[in-house]
Parts: C-alpha cells; sequence; structure tokens
C-alpha cells in the first residue's frame, strides 16, 4: 500500500461549501482525520501506483471537489507507511 497525506484549505468557504466539499472527497474514499482551520485527509493505493500518479490524482480529487468554490491551498505527502495520527480525530 501506498498513501497520501492532505493537509487542506478551503479559503474563503462557508462551512455549507466545506461540506459539500468533504462530501465530494468521502465519494472519492478520502478520509478526514482532523478539522480542524486546515482539515488533514488521506487515502491509500496499491503499491504498484508511482508517486507522481498519486500525488496527481490527490491534486486532482481536491480541485474538483472545490472547484465550485474555491481554489484550495494543499500539503501533501507520500509513502509506502500512514503517519500515526494522534489526538486528531
Amino acid at each position: 500500500m501506498n498513501y497520501v497525506i492532505v493537509k487542506a484549505n478551503f479559503p474563503a468557504t462557508s462551512t455549507e461549501q466545506r461540506e459539500q466539499i468533504y462530501a465530494c472527497l468521502e465519494k472519492d474514499n478520502w478520509k478526514k482525520v482532523h478539522d480542524g482551520a486546515e482539515p488533514v485527509w488521506y487515502t491509500s493505493v496499491e503499491s504498484a501506483t508511482s508517486e507522481p500518479d498519486l500525488i496527481n490524482k490527490a491534486i486532482h480529487d481536491f480541485i474538483s471537489c472545490s472547484k465550485p468554490y474555491c481554489n484550495p491551498n494543499l500539503e501533501l505527502q507520500w509513502g509506502p507507511t500512514l503517519t500515526t495520527f494522534h489526538s486528531l480525530v
């Protein structure tokens, strides 16, 4: 398995708009682990997926889901192991 972790900021969006973005991301198999000012999300894929392909998919998913509302600010991390999230849930 490979994982992508994304810290996302959706500037100038309302609570309702963020809920729509979050629902879209969840449909695309993203899991939210922190719901602060900059939510943290992750997803996993088969090991055969390359880092550039997985990063590009993540960027596409976040831009696609937030397109009606904003241009998101994203910080991405890729790796073969999932980061430990402590006190973020």
